[in-house]
């Protein structure tokens, strides 16, 4: 009887070390899935900055395309008057 005690508290003490293990294994991996999670979000928000200013250039080209035609159509303008006076 004293040694089926024994052999149970041995037994239990076995699963709680494997317990702890299994506890240590599991968040060493959820750790590095943290790590790769964050590296991939980081690595898309780069991304995602990089796309930003090809419109921030169109939008340019395109305010400059405006400017130049008012610019083009004022001078013009100021021809015209200038021939018929």
């Amino acid at each position: 009887m004293r040694l089926e005690a024994h052999s149970k508290t041995y037994g239990s003490q076995q699963n709680s070390s494997k317990r702890e293990k299994f506890i240590a294994t599991n968040a060493y991996i959820n750790k590095g899935e943290r790590f790769i999670i964050n590296k991939l979000t980081m690595h898309l928000k780069e991304l995602q900055e990089q796309t930003k200013p090809n419109t921030g250039r169109r939008e340019k080209r395109i305010k400059l395309r405006a400017e130049i035609k008012h610019r083009l159509n004022i001078s013009e303008d100021q021809q015209n008057e200038e021939l018929v006076f």
